[in-house]
């Protein structure tokens, strides 16, 4: 029989390396954005800041300032915060109201949550920034105002969800014209005047511009009008949550993660667990290093879906689920010579009731000041563009976040009045000898987890440079089983197969919205700075779809990857 060879479509991106600050985003405009508030002066938080107002406009298919976030901020002198801007379920959010007349709400206006970004990069400027909120926000309301470029990406997205977008009229208005995407006309920008309006009045009025007044009537209007339980007292009530981030050693580093309800802590957990394993020595995906990598996040993903939910309203021993004896009996359930044929949560003590939730729609930001401020910010819109779509005159897309809930009743992660859902967003932070070495994250919906941890693996046991790490082909265990990137060595393949594995082999190429959108991207989207010995900041970002790194030397010049 003959074979047959074909040509390979590479793609790749080269990176950036500066002395000064360095800014990574997943559009060009928000790169440029964070990196310009480092030139004026500003720190890793203006810049961060900056930049997720300006993906709030660019990305509305991703992110929203009706969605909600986390950003874990590691002040140069060793403190370590995350700001946690989740969505809060409204208080008249109770199971039975939380149901349609079929099943939970996942969609429409019974999905609706009070959203969190404006509350946390609001509260997050005021704490730890240097900069005004109105000179922040100015790149911003520019391109909500002036438009912003009908990209590819935004193109594609807009086919995507082009019958949701028309079923919303303001929808429809801002993004379409004459209810076709703007390319059938010839439009080349997108202007979202009513957005810049609500811009000016946080700019203006701060988080009260947003949580009260005329931009709180248009929402709760709106949100009411869909069936939704959303009410004008719980915008005004809406307050983030500044508490001290999750610190855990691994290695010769220290991890620093978001308390729950971030699954940050799912990730550490999977990390510590495969310390106790010789990655380096064995090598980078080669069999060994994958099968236990496999091994230690079906375990993790295990315990995360029976046991997380907010503190506020569950006990999760998160001491226990890390601590020295615990992560050694996970690991010594790891057989080195085969793969578990079942995964089971840990012993804790409580029953297991939790079950997988898997939103998707999010973006990532990564800083590193010039000082050694850092900063990794992970945020949502959360239901898809289309899930809700735009709230009245606001401008502002609206979440469908109570998806994020687990639809089983009395289970950790189960709807409650004012209660916080369990995400998938895990921004991270790494330190060493006090001073930030990484600061990491990723969109992707449940894939973050293994994205991530592979991203920190791969620099700091592999030493691989920050973007070769990201770039590399990696594997995913949301599902239960391996999903590998094809271009992993057949022979690994097979390797991973003999152990007992299902792996499914998969072709990642131009991440626009994911299989289930049509398109080859199956894996998660990080975006990362990496600090080195010498205290170069190094710029790293995922190589199938938009996003730049950009640099700021200590004399201000900037320079873009």
């Amino acid at each position: 029989m003959a074979t047959l060879q074909t040509s390979q479509w590479l793609m790749d991106k080269t990176g950036a390396s500066f002395d000064g600050g360095m800014v990574v985003a997943k559009q060009e405009e928000a790169a440029l954005a964070g990196a310009k508030m480092l030139a004026d002066g500003g720190n890793a938080v203006d810049a961060a800041v900056a930049a997720a107002f300006v993906m709030n406009v660019m990305e509305p298919y991703n992110t929203s300032i009706g969605g909600a976030g986390y950003m874990i901020f590691r002040g140069a002198d060793g403190t370590a915060t995350t700001i946690d801007f989740s969505n809060r379920a409204p208080r008249r959010m109770t199971p039975d109201a939380h149901r349609s007349r079929t099943t939970v709400a996942f969609k429409g206006g019974l999905a609706a949550m009070v959203p969190g970004t404006v509350g946390g990069l609001v509260t997050a400027l005021e704490r730890f920034g240097t900069l005004s909120l109105a000179h922040v926000l100015e790149p911003a309301i520019d391109l909500a105002e002036n438009g912003m470029p009908l990209s590819w990406v935004l193109a594609l997205r807009l086919l995507q969800e082009l019958n949701g977008i028309r079923a919303n009229p303001k929808s429809a208005e801002i993004f379409l014209v004459d209810g076709d995407p703007g390319m059938a006309h010839g439009a080349t920008t997108i202007r979202q005047t009513d957005l810049a309006r609500t811009l000016r009045a946080i700019a203006e009025h701060g988080a009260a511009g947003f949580y009260t007044g005329p931009v709180a009537q248009e929402i709760v209007d709106f949100v009411q009008a869909q069936g939704g339980l959303l009410e004008l007292a719980d915008m005004a009530a809406y307050q983030p949550t500044v508490a001290d981030a999750l610190r855990s050693p691994f290695g010769a580093y220290t991890v620093l993660t978001g308390p729950l309800p971030c699954p940050g802590l799912m990730t550490v957990q999977g990390l510590k667990i495969l310390e106790g394993f010789d990655l380096a020595t064995w090598g980078h995906n080669s069999v060994a290093s994958l099968h236990v990598m496999a091994e230690a996040y079906r375990l993790a993903f295990a315990d995360r879906d029976a046991y997380f939910g907010d503190p506020e309203f569950v006990d999760v021993p998160v001491d226990l689920l890390l601590s020295d004896d615990y992560i050694a009996r996970r690991r010594a359930q790891i057989d080195p010579e085969r793969a578990l044929a079942e995964v089971r949560p840990g012993d804790i003590g409580v029953v297991p009731l939790g079950k997988a939730s898997s939103a998707g729609g999010t973006t990532q930001i990564s800083v590193v000041d010039a000082a050694g401020n850092a900063v990794s910010m992970t945020h949502t819109l959360i239901g898809g563009w289309s899930g809700l779509g735009v709230a009245g005159g606001s401008g502002v897309v609206m979440n469908c976040a109570a998806q994020w809930f687990d639809p089983t009743p009395g289970a950790p992660n189960s709807v409650a009045p004012g209660k916080r859902p369990v995400s998938n967003m895990t921004p991270l932070i790494v330190e060493r000898e006090n001073r930030a070495v990484l600061a990491v994250g990723a969109p992707g919906s449940r894939r973050i987890t293994n994205a991530v941890s592979q991203v920190v693996l791969n620099t700091l046991v592999h030493g691989i440079a920050v973007q070769p790490a990201i770039s590399a082909p990696r594997i995913d265990l949301s599902q239960g089983y391996i999903v590998a990137d094809d271009r992993i060595d057949a022979s690994v393949i097979d390797g991973l197969r003999a152990l007992g594995h299902r792996v499914e082999m998969v072709h990642e190429f131009i991440n626009a919205g994911g299989p289930a959108a049509g398109y080859r991207g199956f894996f998660a989207r990080p975006a990362a700075v990496f600090v080195d010995a010498a205290g170069i900041r190094h710029g790293g970002d995922y190589p199938f779809l938009e996003g730049m790194a950009a640099g700021v030397g200590k004399d201000s010049a900037m320079r873009k990857s």
